[in-house]
């Protein structure tokens, strides 16, 4: 019962945050592509058991100084090309597949822990493309299964 409360909640929130930024965008066909991609996250979200941050959150939570170590999902050579500052790097595969030597590409889960820190408690956020990359949800997926629990998506 409780993840089919998160899932309505995540896709509910998602769904309102995207027609709120389209104003009276009244294509069928964008608007199903839109309804695709926001139960794509909220079905992420419950299955990696983190929390979704708009943007705007996020940038709130940055411009706090919020204490949180935020994890860039990109491949080192997209990184080097543009990055939040203070963001930590650790690639994944933008399609992840259930499988770390795949998704991590090539990294060990010894570098992904000391990349996320001893502290299971400490906020992290995972952020990479678009709503269609699943780095983020590959990133915030392997550290809940490492026991990191205070994780969000942005």
């Amino acid at each position: 019962m409780k993840k089919n409360t998160l899932l309505f909640a995540a896709t509910t929130a998602i769904l309102a945050m995207a027609a709120a930024g389209v104003g009276a965008q009244t294509d069928p066909v964008y608007e199903a592509e839109l309804e695709e991609i926001a139960v794509k996250v909220a079905n992420e979200t419950v299955q990696g058991g983190y929390k979704l941050l708009t943007m705007a959150q996020l940038k709130k939570m940055i411009d706090a100084k919020e204490d949180m170590l935020l994890l860039d999902a990109h491949p080192p050579e997209e990184f080097v090309k543009g990055h939040v500052v203070g963001a930590v790097n650790f690639g994944f595969l933008a399609n992840p597949v259930g499988k770390w030597e795949q998704e991590a590409l090539g990294k060990s889960k010894n570098a992904y822990l000391k990349a996320l820190g001893p502290n299971l408690n400490r906020k992290i956020v995972f952020y990479c493309g678009f709503t269609k990359c699943g780095r983020s949800h590959a990133a915030a997926q392997w550290a809940k299964e490492f026991g990191y629990n205070n994780l969000y998506r942005a």
